[in-house]
């Protein structure tokens, strides 16, 4: 946008998309291999897993106390959460099916 009271707000929160790349890319990376192994049930399970356990306590927990930035904190902390639990289940898609 080229509106400044807009940019103006939007500047506080580049920090928190700068660590987006290094908290999200192992489960970008994890979701494309699952999708590509058709193993969308343990893809299902650890969304549901982050967002109930990570995701949503975080944000809920700290939005009294940091406003906003609980938002981007949550997320940061669900797709990290994600990667982590994706890497925990890939051992499942990587068994030969006879």
């Amino acid at each position: 946008t080229n509106n400044k009271e807009v940019q103006g707000f939007a500047v506080v929160f580049i920090p928190w998309l700068i660590l987006i790349p290094f908290t999200g890319t192992a489960a970008y990376i994890w979701d494309g291999i699952f999708i590509g192994a058709t193993a969308v049930k343990s893809m299902r399970n650890s969304m549901i897993l982050a967002s109930f356990a990570i995701f949503l306590p975080v944000y809920l927990i700290f939005f009294p106390m940091i406003g906003n930035h609980a938002l981007w904190l949550a997320m940061n902390l669900f797709m990290f959460s994600r990667g982590v639990l994706l890497t925990i289940l890939s051992p499942r898609i990587f068994k030969l099916k006879n």
